[in-house]
């Protein structure tokens, strides 16, 4: 005689084995049963053995070929790391960010996976910091014939860094100011070199004060190598507004960054998080969550 069990639901280790229905079982060990069908869970399988000395206590799969459970490259820690995928629009990298490792930090394949097995091999700091430098401006140059105080400009400049993946960060003090006329030019200098830490900086940018009827801005001047200390300039400028001042990235450990749907990261209140690598306007917090747009 054919006994037809269908839509089987597991244990229930409450009711007395005597009272249980066709589809409960006494027992359901290694057991599937999320669809009301029964198979069983596959046996574990050696994926790989991390390399790191000490007890790993996170582990997470980087680059996994969808499909193909043995494919990617396994980070571990020997601390508790929270670990996120980054919400970059056009990315191919795998941009991933983790805190609970120090810093918080950033790395993707180019870096992550080069020059041994105790993956992630390397990372960047989060957060590109202000350059902290006194900047001098030093007048030059012959001013043209017939020009008069009324062709006189008044002048600051600041400087910000600017990561090699284009992200920059909050500005320098501005320098003293500095009058010119016409055909005169200024010498720009002490303006630092990248600052201690692994920030991935590549260049600075240069902004200097424009004033009109209402306001006075920072106006984005030139972009120069990370090396270069000082340039000389006469007077013109771009149109380009210094972005709004950033909140650079807290030195502290922070936890939990999460993905939203929004396409962006945010951390827990006083986590300290950036959006993306970049420092981060104050005013972007949502109940004192840290909130940040992907680039």
């Amino acid at each position: 005689m054919k006994i037809d069990v269908t839509g089987f639901k597991g244990m229930l280790p409450t009711v007395d084995p005597t009272l249980l229905s066709q589809q409960h079982a006494v027992a359901a060990v290694n057991t599937k049963l999320n669809t009301g069908t029964l198979k069983p869970f596959r046996a574990p399988v050696l994926v790989t053995t991390p390399t790191k000395t000490g007890t790993k206590q996170s582990i997470y799969r980087f680059a996994p070929t969808p499909g193909n459970d043995a494919s990617g490259f396994w980070f571990h820690w020997t601390s508790v790391v929270d670990v996120v995928r980054g919400p970059v629009r056009g990315d191919t990298t795998e941009r991933t960010y983790f805190t609970g490792d120090g810093v918080p930090k950033v790395t993707n394949n180019a870096i992550a996976l080069t020059g041994g097995t105790n993956y992630p091999m390397n990372a960047y700091q989060l957060g590109i910091p202000a350059p902290n430098v006194v900047i001098s401006v030093t007048k030059g140059g012959t001013a043209e014939e017939g020009a008069t105080e009324a062709d006189k400009r008044t002048w600051a400049y600041v400087a910000t860094y600017v990561s090699a993946w284009g992200e920059e960060g909050p500005p320098s003090a501005p320098s003293a100011s500095i009058d010119l006329l016409p055909g005169e030019n200024v010498t720009v200098g002490n303006l630092g070199t990248a600052p201690i830490g692994n920030y991935n900086i590549a260049t600075k940018r240069i902004y200097r004060t424009a004033t009109d009827d209402a306001t006075t801005e920072f106006y984005f001047l030139t972009e120069i190598p990370v090396s270069t200390t000082s340039i000389v300039r006469l007077m013109h400028l771009s149109s380009v507004v210094l972005p709004t001042p950033l909140r650079p990235i807290s030195a502290r450990r922070s936890r939990g960054p999460t993905c939203r749907s929004s396409g962006g990261l945010s951390g827990p209140p006083n986590s300290h998080l950036p959006p993306c690598c970049r420092a981060m306007p104050s005013r972007l917090r949502i109940g004192g969550c840290a909130i940040g747009g992907a680039r």
